[in-house]
């Protein structure tokens, strides 16, 4: 079957919250609650820590309507199989913090996580996902897209940003390293 994306909309924000919460995150527990909040926040990691699932969850459906929370949703028929938190830059306040010194531009939008539906991993949908966060981007009129893959082959869980090699089939260029981080870049006005 043929899978489709859909953008995060306010009609979605439910179905986002619902695949979420359907999904079973025991090898990484503390990823249970977030509903993709973590990214959009900047409150220091106490405090992080101290919100609950239903707290993160609620302020996702609300973000979600209130345009403030984007991204895309994959699906199999009407299935939801897979998420990808990608947004501006300067929505994805942790992941601008932790990117740094290297942007370049104002306008650059961020690919911040994947997750992908256990039954469906390995089978191109995060790739999917990836290709149309860009194409969207690119329509947007971004200067750059920017993620931040880890580099660890040997820890299948830290893939949740995705895999160097996933970014650098769409053209994404590896433009700083931090330790087990791969800093990627991908110039949208190359074209």
């Amino acid at each position: 079957m043929e899978y489709t994306v859909k953008p995060l909309t306010k009609e979605l924000g439910q179905a986002f919250a619902n695949y979420l919460s359907g999904l079973d995150f025991s090898y990484a527990p503390h990823w249970a609650g977030c509903f993709c909040r973590y990214y959009y926040l900047d409150d220091p990691m106490d405090e992080w820590k101290n919100r609950t699932a239903e707290q993160n969850r609620e302020e996702a459906i609300r973000e979600i309507e209130n345009g403030n929370m984007n991204g895309y949703l994959a699906y199999e028929g009407e299935r939801c199989i897979g998420w990808c938190c990608a947004s501006s830059l300067d929505s994805l306040k942790r992941l601008k913090q932790e990117l740094g010194a290297c942007l370049k531009e104002e306008n650059a939008g961020g690919v911040a996580c994947f997750v992908i539906h256990p039954e469906y991993r390995g089978r191109g949908v995060a790739r999917l996902l990836l290709k149309t966060a860009v194409e969207d981007f690119r329509t947007h009129g971004c200067g750059a897209v920017y993620a931040a893959p880890f580099a660890l082959p040997s820890e299948p869980v830290k893939q949740y940003r995705g895999t160097r090699a996933m970014y650098e089939e769409l053209g994404f260029k590896e433009i700083e390293r931090h330790d087990s981080v791969s800093v990627m870049r991908l110039d949208l006005r190359e074209d």
